[in-house]
């Protein structure tokens, strides 16, 4: 029974050290391709903003030139953030995967020594279960000592 446990810790395990690879690599490519997004809106938004500039034909060129280097320098910022963002979320997601392989490791160890520590273990339990067979056996063969009957003290009439 306690085999069957440490059998399906190990697999369990193992299955989590594979999941945790695949989920650290997806987590990055998942936030990588949601900045890519995010930095294309930007970039969209920032030409549709200097299209609306231009449409404007009664704007002096001085401003018209002074917004589209305003709508830049917001882009710029955008973009800024944007990446220290990115940085920061997989800062973060390396932090949590570090801390998952730890406790994986962990448990792999906490497996590694029961496993190494179960043939010890069952030789205790057989050692003990034998000590108490030769106590149990003692106390069966010891013969029974049967105490004199004892009559009750008669009572003094005198």
């Amino acid at each position: 029974m306690r085999l069957v446990f440490v059998s399906a810790v190990v697999i369990a395990a193992a299955m989590l050290s594979d999941i945790s690879a695949v989920s650290a690599q997806t987590t990055e490519n998942a936030l990588r391709e949601e900045y890519e997004q995010k930095k294309v809106l930007i970039n969209d938004m920032f030409q549709t903003k200097v299209q609306k500039i231009r449409q404007r034909t009664v704007l002096p060129e001085d401003i018209m030139n002074v917004l589209i280097k305003q709508a830049d320098e917001v882009r710029e910022f955008d973009i800024y953030t944007l990446d220290r963002k990115l940085e920061l979320k997989l800062r973060h997601a390396k932090e949590r995967d570090e801390v998952r392989e730890k406790l994986r490791k962990e448990a792999q160890e906490r497996v590694k020594w029961l496993l190494e520590n179960e043939e010890a273990f069952k030789a205790t339990q057989d050692e003990r279960a034998q000590e108490d067979a030769k106590k149990l056996d003692r106390i069966e063969n010891v013969p029974a000592q049967i105490a004199p009957e004892q009559k009750p003290a008669e009572p003094n009439n005198k």
